[in-house]
């Protein structure tokens, strides 16, 4: 299979609710940008709501400012804990001092950065060649 999901804010969450959920066999690759990142209970095991089959092999990288004001450190550590206890291959990249939507162009206005939004462009340009980096590991070259 050469299925990927890529998201970016609110799409990010579901890439890694898809991700996270493994029940979507054809997907080899999950990649979240500025995603919300967030560890519902849906996914705890110990409720047993929605099973993540651990047969299903597929990486999940999540680009993430460490400024961004919707996603609290706690919350990130919670993330990251449960993508470990599922036993899913994530990688996190965290940029300090970078806020949400840090690939939009347009978020350049004072009015952005005091919103915790924010154009970068390294983590925008670094966080597109990881991508495509993965994505080569995967699948090969195009």
């Amino acid at each position: 299979s050469r299925a990927a999901a890529v998201g970016f804010c609110f799409g990010g969450m579901v890439v890694l609710d898809a991700v996270r959920s493994g029940h979507y066999p054809a997907l080899r690759a999950g990649v979240s940008f500025h995603g919300v990142l967030d560890a519902p209970e849906l996914y705890n095991p110990a409720h047993h709501k929605v099973q993540h089959n651990p047969a299903h092999k597929c990486k999940a990288i999540a680009f993430h400012g460490m400024a961004d004001p919707f996603v609290s450190p706690e919350k990130l550590e919670e993330f990251k804990h449960q993508m470990e206890g599922l036993g899913i291959d994530c990688t996190v990249v965290e940029y300090p001092g970078v806020g949400h939507a840090f690939t939009r162009p347009e978020k350049i206005k004072k009015s952005d950065f005091e919103a915790g939004f924010g154009w970068d462009e390294h983590a925008a340009t670094d966080s597109w060649t990881k991508t495509k980096t993965l994505f080569r590991e995967i699948f090969g070259e195009a």
